[in-house]
């Protein structure tokens, strides 16, 4: 048992080297996660752990009202605001038309309030209704470009590419990239210039963002690490070196 255990702590301290020099961190940590009593654990929590996501701990946590409590919310004081966490609910437990007709009466208030037209844009992409969806996120991207740190981007790309407009969702996507540049905003555009065939426009974008990652801080980089594989995947996928 003993040499079972020996084994098993081994080989997690060659994995922990072995990510250790795959991300190119300091010259030392190889020595620590060896020779350092819990150095293994030290470099885990403290590099390795931010490879993966511990959202799902949020979710648990942060479970909200059943749809039956908001319902029964709602008919106490049919306000604005409770109108909206009702049709979130709906959203969440796939009833797309109930969501849609809270969203679209909410709407009616307030046109330009950002969680109305981010939950019936996502609504619509679910019933595949693209183009409604591409304008209401539209809408809320050009008076709120950076709600949810700039994530009604993306679906917005989604839509206007599912009801055909492919140009403007390559434009779109280059105004998100200029606003703001993260490299999975750069990845996203990649991908959508791949789809529509601009091959070297993609290779080029893809090249560009690994050369920005490798020229970051340490930090950075270690943060947008799975991000940087998933850009080197791609750049192998097109079949350019």
């Amino acid at each position: 048992m003993i040499h079972v255990a020996s084994g098993l702590v081994l080989v997690f301290k060659l994995w922990l080297v072995t990510d250790a020099l795959r991300r190119r961190e300091a010259y030392y940590w190889p020595w620590i996660i060896f020779f350092v009593p819990l150095g293994g654990g030290v470099y885990f929590f403290l590099i390795k752990v931010d490879d993966y996501s511990l959202a799902w701990i949020t979710e648990v946590f942060r479970k909200g009202p059943s749809v039956e409590d908001l319902q029964f919310q709602y008919r106490q004081t049919p306000s604005f605001s409770n109108r909206v966490a009702l049709a979130g609910a709906f959203y969440r437990e796939s009833s797309y038309p109930e969501a849609a007709e809270h969203y679209s009466e909410a709407l009616e208030h307030e046109p330009r309030d950002p969680e109305v037209l981010y939950g019936l844009g996502l609504t619509r992409i679910a019933q595949e209704n693209y183009p409604e969806a591409a304008g209401h996120l539209a809408t809320l991207v050009e008076h709120d470009k950076a709600y949810r740190q700039y994530g009604a981007w993306p679906p917005l790309a989604y839509a206007l590419f599912e009801c055909g407009r492919s140009e403007e969702c390559l434009a779109a996507l280059k105004k998100l990239v200029e606003e703001n540049p993260r490299i999975d905003h750069k990845m996203l555009l990649a991908r959508y210039l791949g789809k529509v065939g601009k091959v070297e426009e993609a290779h080029d974008v893809l090249k560009e963002t690994l050369s920005e990652h490798d020229r970051s801080p340490r930090f950075l980089r270690r943060r947008n690490f799975r991000n940087a594989l998933q850009a080197k995947s791609m750049l192998k996928a097109i079949g350019h070196s």
